[in-house]
Order: C-alpha cells, then structure tokens, then sequence
C-alpha cells in the first residue's frame, strides 16, 4: 500500500502538481473515517472508545493541517500560493454558484445541483459514506474564500490551485460525482416506487426498476445536455451544455473568426509560404494570432507560445529579439542574437503601423470563415468581423488575452522604414519582411 501510495503521488505529482493536493482534500476525510473506524473496532481503545476516536481523528487532522502549513511555506511554493486572480462574486451569488453548479460564469445545471444536494443529505446521514459529503463541503468552502474575498485565508486554502476559480470548480465538479449518483438512486428509487403502483407494473414489479431509471436519466439529458433551441414568438433558449457548445466553438473553432482569423491564414497558406523556402525561420510576435501559424499551416516561426517570456528559462538573445529587434543595424547583441537563430523574415499579422487602412483592403463583406454567425447578434467578447474589431475596439487588431505590448516592443516596432528590414509581402496591416544584414 505504501509503495501504491508512493508511485501514485509522484505520476500525479508529475501530471500536475495541483491534482496532489486534490486528492489531499479528497482523502483527509476518508482518513479520517479510517482512523473513527480502527480505533472503535480495536480493543485498545475499548474503554472510553469515543474519546479515543474523537482524539485520533483531531490528531489526524492536526497532522494534515501541519503538512499543509508546511508545504505553504516552502520557498519553492511562493510562487504558486501568491498568485492572485482576485474574487469576484459576494457571499450570496457564491452559494447560488455552488448550489447550480454555475461556478465560473457557466450556465446553472440546475437537475444536476438537485441531485447533488439531495446525495450530499443523503451521504452525510450514512456513517459509511459521510466523509464523502465532508470532502465535498472542504472543496465548496475553498471555492467560496476564493471568489469571495482577496484576504490571506484565500491564499492559505487556494493557492495551491494558484487561487484559481476554474481550478477548484473542477475539484468540486470531481468531488461531486458520486454524491450526484447518490442524488440519482434515490430519483430513481422514488420514480420506480410510483411506477410499481400503477397497473402496467404490477404483475412486473421488477420491470419497474428499469424503467425508472431510463425515465429519470431521459430527463436529465434533456433538461441538461439538449442543444440550444428556438420558441416561436419566445425567442432562444439555452442550456447548460448548449451554451457551452457555443463558447467552446467560439473560442477554439480553427474556422471562426477570432485572433488568427481567415484572412490572416490565408495570407500565411497562400502566400508567405509560397514566399520564403521551406524550414526558413520566421521572427513573430505570437499574440497576433502567428503562434497558431506552426501548428495549424507548418510555418517554421520562432515563438510558439504565447506567455512566460522574460524568466530564466529564456536565453538572452530571445529577449534582445523580442524588445529590441527594431535596432538590428545598430545594436550588435541583436544582430548577434538573430544570426544565432538563423531567421531570415520577420511575420506580422497585425502590424500596429498600419491600422488606419481603408476597411475593405483587409476583408470582404463575407468571409468563409464566418459559417453560419451572419445572423447571430455580436457578441462583445468574441467580433465576428473586423468590422465589428473597429467598432468595439476602435483599431483592427486583435490580440490573445496574454499581450503585453512593452514585452514585444522590439518586434512591433518594425515597419516598412525600418533599417534592416526589406518588404516582401503586404496585405492590409499584415506584413512580411526580410531580414538584411550586410
């Protein structure tokens, strides 16, 4: 068991540190119910049997709420436990959140927050099965001072999820599952004592069984997982998986319009591919949607990832590029920098020297890439146009969440009168130069 306990800790800790302390919150109540358990079934503890096991489960949680302190301090922890991502609900709206298992701005699951209310009563009136109902609360309780208050307790009980709110609404969602299952069996059971009432079951009593849970899982599918859909003369209607269909479309669909948007792909596909000889190194500055250009179209660009710059795992000549690669003519360690990496053109998909362009040079009225959003009211998180980049944000650009423009001012910077840099290709406010070094 110990060498099981090992191993298992270290690939989780490998898979992701977080998921230890996961699982730490998980297990403390059931090791507590272990130790209530063994000390009241052991004759040592025989005499005064619930002082015992009262002062063995207090000594159990003292130990883990030691180890917990601990590992709070440890330098290498800091990091991690003071990151903040500051709350954002009140007390009251925090507890709806948790009761519609409506965590982090998603739609209430509301038959689903049902049944786990109803496995949560359930669990904590089982002896065998209430340490569940304790492992839930724990997670619940370390969501709610996450989202609800920016004081030191948010970060003694969540930073080990880095005081992220989507990280420990997944704990509670893992944590929920077998008390939803609890919440379940008794629909279920209720459903098949109404049904073993009625004449087509009585003289087929176990039929009933059956039927009841086909009958409650029907419900729950079609209440929690039925698309979107639209009432004449009432307008849509959305539900919990229907609306995140929509935003998970929104956000990672190759084909919508969004940060690397078609035209800047068929820019990349068309013609700077054709453009430059294959393997050619590309410098990009990636929150213009080039991070994508790798992955989705083979172009060989320098920056594949979109944040984390300016820590020790980056080599120096990185962030000369990075902050200083308009200076190439005058700045040694730049050049240097450059030749060490063998680039030879410079990509930008959203160069802030021309923004200022005639609308229709960059996009047509319909775009292929928009499908079917033509009749769909804007959503002002995610444009589907560059007509709508211009009216919501007053340019035609579009950059990923993690751009920090004074961390690539060096690339930016570089427009068609930059020293260094030959114009190869142009297109609206995308462009491709050459690298010229004499």
């Amino acid at each position: 068991s110990a060498a099981l306990f090992l191993a298992g800790g270290i690939a989780l800790a490998l898979l992701q540190p977080n998921a230890v302390f996961t699982v730490a919150v998980f297990l403390v109540p059931w090791c507590v119910h272990r130790v209530v358990q063994a000390s009241g079934d052991s004759p040592r503890c025989a005499k005064h049997r619930r002082v015992w096991q009262a002062g063995l489960a207090a000594a159990f949680v003292a130990f883990a709420v030691a180890v917990w302190a601990v590992l709070f301090n440890m330098p290498f922890f800091e990091s991690v436990v003071t990151h903040v991502w500051p709350k954002f609900a009140e007390g009251p709206q925090a507890i709806i959140n948790i009761l519609t298992l409506s965590f982090r701005g998603t739609m209430p699951q509301l038959i689903l927050g049902v049944a786990v209310v109803f496995g949560l009563v359930i669990a904590l009136c089982s002896r065998r099965r209430r340490w569940l109902a304790i492992s839930y609360v724990l997670a619940c309780v370390i969501y709610y001072a996450c989202v609800t208050t920016d004081e030191p307790i948010k970060h003694w009980l969540a930073g080990f999820w880095y005081t992220d709110p989507v990280r420990l609404a997944a704990n509670a969602a893992l944590f929920a599952m077998p008390l939803a299952a609890e919440g379940f069996a008794f629909f279920v059971e209720k459903v098949r004592a109404a049904f073993a009432r009625r004449p087509l079951f009585s003289s087929r009593s176990t039929a009933a069984v059956p039927a009841a849970a086909v009958t409650v899982l029907a419900v729950f599918l079609a209440v929690n997982f039925y698309p979107n859909f639209e009432l004449t003369g009432r307008g849509k209607v959305e539900t919990a998986f229907g609306n995140m269909e929509e935003r998970m479309t929104a956000s990672y669909s190759a084909t919508n319009v969004d940060v690397y948007a078609p035209l800047e792909m068929r820019f990349v596909q068309n013609r700077v591919k054709e453009a430059i000889p294959k393997g050619a190194v590309v410098i990009n500055q990636p929150n213009d949607g080039s991070v994508f250009a790798y992955a989705l179209d083979g172009l060989d660009v320098m920056y594949r990832r979109m944040r984390d710059y300016g820590g020790s795992g980056e080599t120096d000549g990185s962030k000369f590029i990075r902050l200083h690669l308009d200076e190439i003519t005058t700045n040694e360690e730049v050049r240097r920098a450059v030749e060490e990496t063998g680039a030879e053109y410079v990509l930008q998909l959203d160069n802030p020297a021309y923004t200022d362009y005639p609308l229709g040079m960059q996009e047509v009225p319909t775009d292929p890439g928009k499908q079917d959003f033509e009749n769909k009211d804007v959503d002002p998180a995610k444009p589907l146009d560059l007509r709508d980049y211009r009216k919501l944000h007053g340019q035609d650009t579009y950059y990923l969440f993690s751009y920090v423009p004074d961390e690539w001012a060096g690339i930016d910077a570089v427009n068609d009168e930059t020293p260094g840099f030959e114009l190869v290709l142009r297109e609206g406010d995308m462009r491709l130069y050459r690298i010229v070094l004499d």
